[in-house]
């Protein structure tokens, strides 16, 4: 079984505009919703793959009871902590004019203690079900920013890898616990360790104990270390519809590959075709699974 982490869940909309300008009044197309944050995003993916994921963190109010009812028509698997603020709504403003994307966030409810603690009471048990674990996102205010190492410990004592797709200063704590693979974008890469080499950085975290280490760079190909070896890998040339939730799909795909045993490479292929096939439809972290193999085969990955 997979676990997928998300602390700081949102109730995903996407409108969809001919064209977009500031101070106008604006009528969107169409509409889409769905169950979002980073962790549910990559459960949804998870579960398109095949794989026996269970979504967990936290939820709360009305926007709880959608997330929660959605996910069950979707027969993703989950198992929420219910908090008292209702859980945030992220808005996606797709642009079909110029197509671009703007994303709009509420700010997250805060966590309390009684809620952290029926979170950790959870977690430890899950842990011990789980053979993976994704930890994704931002931390919702309550939480502090060493709780993404407090996992990464606890999944430790039962030998259970956790892949991590954080950045900052819960990054920074996390690559001192020793998280399996992590994973972030080269903004995010640049904001937690500074203006540095890319490839030297990965060889320096593989010599801490890091596994993989994972570098988007949007469309653009971009730097993968797996277990010593370091590649260049080009994603497949598409036109995005709505990159939102690109970067789990990928995360979902090399979890994939990572719990089937294969090869970085296929790993890395599959991760890039995931990626690539959820930017060509409009929910976050949904696509189709022959869309997907077409783009995987496209994927090109180089050993450095």
């Amino acid at each position: 079984m997979i676990l997928s982490i998300s602390l700081n869940s949102a109730y995903q909309k996407v409108l969809l505009f001919d064209s977009f300008k500031e101070g106008w009044v604006l009528r969107a197309l169409e509409l889409y919703t769905a169950p979002s944050g980073k962790g549910i995003n990559v459960a949804r993916a998870l579960r398109t793959l095949g794989s026996n994921v269970i979504a967990t963190g936290f939820i709360g109010g009305t926007n709880g009871a959608l997330i929660l009812n959605e996910l069950k028509k979707e027969k993703v698997n989950s198992d929420f902590v219910f908090t008292k603020a209702n859980t945030r709504v992220c808005t996606t403003l797709i642009n079909k004019n110029n197509n671009v994307f703007t994303e709009l966030i509420e700010p997250s409810g805060s966590i309390s203690g009684e809620e952290l603690t029926a979170l950790k009471k959870k977690l430890s048990k899950q842990l011990k079900k789980a053979e993976l674990v994704t930890i994704s996102g931002t931390l919702p205010p309550g939480v502090d920013n060493s709780f993404y190492c407090w996992i990464i410990k606890e999944a430790a004592r039962t030998g259970t890898r956790v892949l991590s797709d954080i950045c900052k200063e819960p990054m920074k704590k996390a690559v001192a616990a020793k998280p399996y693979l992590i994973k972030m974008n080269r903004d995010e890469f640049t904001a937690t360790f500074g203006p540095q080499n890319i490839e030297s950085k990965i060889y320096t975290l593989f010599k801490q104990g890091i596994s993989w280490v994972i570098v988007t760079d949007g469309k653009e190909r971009f730097l993968a270390g797996a277990q010593g070896n370091v590649f260049l890998v080009t994603p497949p040339k598409i036109k995005p519809v709505n990159g939102v939730g690109a970067g789990d799909a990928m995360l979902a795909g090399v979890a994939y590959g990572i719990s089937k045993g294969l090869t970085p490479e296929e790993t890395l292929k599959i991760g890039a075709g995931v990626g690539a096939a959820s930017a060509l439809t409009l929910r976050p972290a949904e696509f189709e699974t022959a869309k997907l193999h077409s783009l995987a085969r496209q994927v090109r990955v180089k050993r450095l």
